[in-house]
């Protein structure tokens, strides 16, 4: 019987990552749409304006389709401090790591 239950738990959970996966997959499909529609327009217009310089006319740049990100606001200097790289054992052995091969290679310019 503890068989039969941990199948149908596994079920459960894989059940519910293929409700995710496919959610994931629509607002995939969906947001790739919105940007092959807003690449599709801005190439247009692009190709416009290139035929417009090749004739010899003037034309006003296109206004965008896109929606403009809004502007961020900046900390007031003072109120957050930047938080500083932290040295972890992984970040020590890193540059350890780094310098080590900087050294080899030279040390084997030197002895050519």
């Amino acid at each position: 019987m503890g068989d039969d239950a941990s199948r149908a738990r596994a079920h459960g959970v894989h059940a519910r990552t293929a409700v995710k996966a496919e959610a994931f997959e629509e607002v995939l499909a969906r947001m790739a749409r919105r940007v092959a529609k807003v690449a599709k327009a801005i190439a247009d217009a692009l190709k416009a304006e290139r035929i417009a310089a090749a004739r010899g006319e003037v034309v006003a740049a296109p206004k965008s389709t896109a929606k403009r990100a809004p502007k961020t606001t900046k900390v007031p200097a003072g109120t957050a401090k930047a938080k500083a790289p932290s040295r972890t054992p992984a970040s020590e052995r890193k540059n350890a790591s780094t310098r080590a091969a900087g050294r080899r290679t030279e040390a084997a310019k030197g002895r050519r």
